[in-house]
């Protein structure tokens, strides 16, 4: 885009295909006109700042020519592009990736609000034995702080008499292959 009237001067074949606009519509258009009218001052404000060099400019929203909009992260460069001082911009559609965060994040909150607020206790523990996880029930059923759990291995909380019975059941589950099921490997 031409640095001084913000209108792009070339757009490739993959830009047309995923905005929606003809070439001939792009080659018409500034760039605030891909953006909501809400994200224009920060975007007028942002290119202000922007140096010559090779710029990270984060993300941004853009509007599809059908209505739709995307989150973007976008990278930029100054250039000479024929007479006029321009940037190339490199656009990357984050839009399904941002989605699947969201969903990500809000299947761990649910997890996690099982996990702390289940009637059982729930412990998750490493190829060693170590504690990884406790939830609430199992700080409460077994009397230590969840810190104090997470020092410990399962074989701390077995009565020395029944730790090598014990270490010899895990053992035998180890050789099972039934072990790296059980610690959640």
């Amino acid at each position: 885009y031409d640095i001084e009237t913000l209108r792009f001067l070339a757009v490739n074949d993959a830009a047309l295909q995923h905005y929606g606009y003809s070439l001939e519509e792009f080659l018409s258009m500034t760039i605030k006109e891909i953006r909501p009218a809400e994200d224009v001052p920060l975007l007028v404000d942002t290119i202000a700042k922007l140096g010559s060099g090779l710029r990270h400019s984060g993300r941004w929203r853009h509007r599809k020519k059908d209505g739709t909009l995307i989150d973007v992260e976008v990278m930029s460069h100054g250039i000479q592009f024929g007479t006029h001082p321009a940037r190339f911009v490199l656009v990357s559609d984050v839009t399904e990736t941002q989605r699947t965060l969201e969903a990500l994040r809000r299947s761990e909150e649910k997890y996690r609000d099982l996990f702390e607020n289940a009637n059982d206790a729930i412990f998750i523990v490493d190829s060693a034995l170590r504690y990884v996880d406790v939830n609430n029930k199992a700080v409460e059923l077994l009397g230590y702080s969840r810190d104090e759990l997470l020092a410990m291995r399962i074989l701390d909380l077995i009565p020395p008499e029944q730790v090598p019975r014990s270490s010899q059941e895990f053992e035998k589950l180890r050789n099972r292959g039934a072990y790296e099921k059980f610690v959640g490997k």
